[in-house]
């Protein structure tokens, strides 16, 4: 959490940050409401993970508002097709949530239970205006808004725990190097992305975007983007090495924490190792002397995740 003077939640500051979400939100004749639960999911993640539990802390949140809604379903009655028809739009919302919930927050616990609050209520307060009394269309919405706040959750654990296994498991006990790990996780992403595909099920990634994810999260903690995002990416006639030895190390890594995490989805999961290779270059190649040059570590990392992704043979 950055040291900074947390703002305070006031009537005009509450209105001043619904309106900078709907506006934010805006297309054409109204606000694009996957858009706003997004933010909103957004910003109720980055509040939880400052409690012991994010998850506990999130069905606590869900049981709330669909109390307040007087709704009665269960998550699994609704479809998570639609939470991920977009990923970049997804990923992008959810960071300008994140980003919005910082503002009031500090390392205090209270905080981010009066936050908490306020965006209850936000939410609450939304699904009502935009249906009005049309039961099902609130089913609808704040079951999207559960798949999305439980992605947003699981997108920062992910990333911050499956790195921290794979320092300690395969730097620390098989000596990897930090080339060897930004490799490695971005094949696993290409990887569970081809396997996905294979599965001839419907599918809203493909490696460009996958990549967009990787270097968004990237750039996200302090790696410089350069001209673009997509900067080093490997050109269509380059050779690219097969990952086999290094995901097939990974592998019984990331099926424990998707088993762990009850993370069902291949795509899913590549979205999640994407953001977690993504982590993992911002590690090698930040600060005054980096180890690796943001030159040389994205174009890394980029074509392992091409090699991976074409490689990988139907199951």
């Amino acid at each position: 959490m950055s040291d900074h003077t947390p703002q305070t939640f006031t009537s005009e500051s509450v209105y001043a940050l619904q309106e900078t979400i709907h506006g934010l939100c805006e297309r054409g004749e109204g606000v694009h409401i996957p858009s706003v639960m997004n933010i909103y999911a957004g910003m109720v993640s980055e509040c939880l993970l400052e409690f012991s539990d994010p998850h506990e802390e999130a069905a606590f949140f869900l049981k709330r508002l669909k109390h307040a809604l007087l709704l009665c379903f269960e998550r699994s009655q609704v479809s998570t097709v639609s939470f991920f028809h977009d990923p970049l739009m997804l990923d992008n919302d959810v960071d300008v949530g994140r980003t919005l919930s910082r503002i009031y927050l500090s390392d205090d616990i209270l905080l981010a239970q009066t936050t908490v609050k306020h965006i209850e209520a936000l939410v609450c307060q939304f699904v009502q205006n935009v249906h009005g009394n049309d039961h099902n269309a609130m089913i609808e919405t704040v079951g999207y808004f559960s798949h999305v706040l439980e992605y947003a959750i699981l997108s920062e654990v992910i990333a911050h725990d499956f790195c921290n296994v794979v320092i300690e498991e395969l730097i620390s006990r098989k000596a990897w190097s930090l080339s060897d790990t930004i490799s490695g996780l971005a094949a696993l992403s290409g990887h569970y992305l081809q396997k996905h595909q294979n599965s001839d099920k419907d599918t809203a990634l493909d490696i460009e975007a996958l990549m967009i994810l990787m270097a968004q999260e990237a750039a996200r903690h302090g790696v410089s983007a350069g001209n673009s995002l997509l900067t080093g990416m490997v050109a269509n006639d380059c050779p690219l090495r097969p990952q086999s030895n290094k995901v097939s190390l990974l592998l019984p890594l990331s099926a424990t924490l998707c088993c762990d995490f009850n993370i069902a989805c291949p795509e899913i999961a590549s979205a999640l190792f994407a953001k977690a290779a993504g982590r993992m270059i911002a590690v090698a190649s930040t600060g005054d002397a980096p180890e690796i040059e943001p030159v040389v570590s994205r174009p890394l990392a980029f074509s392992a995740m091409s090699s991976a992704y074409l490689y990988t043979t139907h199951a």
